[in-house]
């Protein structure tokens, strides 16, 4: 079930469980305690922020720790008019509301999210090679990793649909997978050169471990990011 998390500690909100009952919605007091139910739960496309529980400031912070961890998430402001709405009205799936009346009609036009795991940018080593050219292998940079894939940066590109075989570097152990060229980086374009590969065959529980890992270096990451000071500002 789709899933959006309310960052207040102050009322409670079970009431729309009720009222808009094909979503879930997850109550968190602080912003850490939002970003680990998130990490925990991929489900969830949406936050609602309250503008009179934080400063611009801290909302603008919010908006890019959301979006390190799902650069696809939605992110509800609802404003009685003390924002600046020229400073969030044109970024990319940020939605202002005036009460919480309108939210029904906003929810029901969020994007659709098509990623189901959280990715992050990386740097991992991966040796790399075509399934019949095995003398052929090529070490690259995973730029961007997830349970279901990678984005490879490297020089050598092989033709979309092409099968690979890799070897991913990451710290504690080598992963031997198989994957698929779905998508090109070219010299030029608005992503880096390489390629972006779906892994193939892979057991459930080694996309386990793979989340695992990611989740665990998001969470270290946005840790780091947020200002220990940082909660309820008003």
């Amino acid at each position: 079930m789709k899933t959006t998390i309310i960052l207040d500690k102050e009322k409670d909100y079970a009431y729309l469980s009720k009222e808009i009952t094909d979503r879930y919605f997850f109550q968190a007091s602080t912003e850490p305690d939002a970003h680990l139910y998130h990490i925990e739960h991929p489900e969830v496309d949406s936050y609602i922020i309250f503008s009179t529980h934080f400063t611009p400031d801290s909302i603008s912070s919010m908006i890019e720790h959301v979006h390190y961890l799902n650069s696809i998430i939605s992110i509800i402001i609802i404003d009685t008019g003390s924002l600046n709405k020229s400073d969030f009205i044109n970024k990319k799936n940020i939605f202002l509301c005036s009460n919480l009346k309108d939210l029904p009609k906003t929810l029901t036009s969020l994007p659709e999210t098509q990623r189901d795991s959280n990715r992050i940018e990386w740097p991992v080593k991966v040796i790399f090679w075509k399934q019949d050219e095995e003398k052929g292998k090529t070490i690259g940079n995973i730029l961007s990793i997830s349970s279901s894939g990678c984005f490879i940066r490297s020089d050598k590109i092989f033709a979309q649909e092409s099968l690979l075989l890799m070897t991913v570097k990451f710290k504690d152990f080598d992963l031997f997978t198989e994957g698929k060229v779905v998508r090109l980086g070219t010299r030029g374009s608005f992503q880096p050169e390489g390629l972006a590969v779906q892994f193939l065959r892979t057991s459930p529980q080694t996309k386990k471990c793979i989340q695992s890992i990611i989740d665990e270096k998001i969470l270290g990451d946005l840790m780091n990011k947020l200002n220990p000071d940082q909660g309820m500002e008003k």
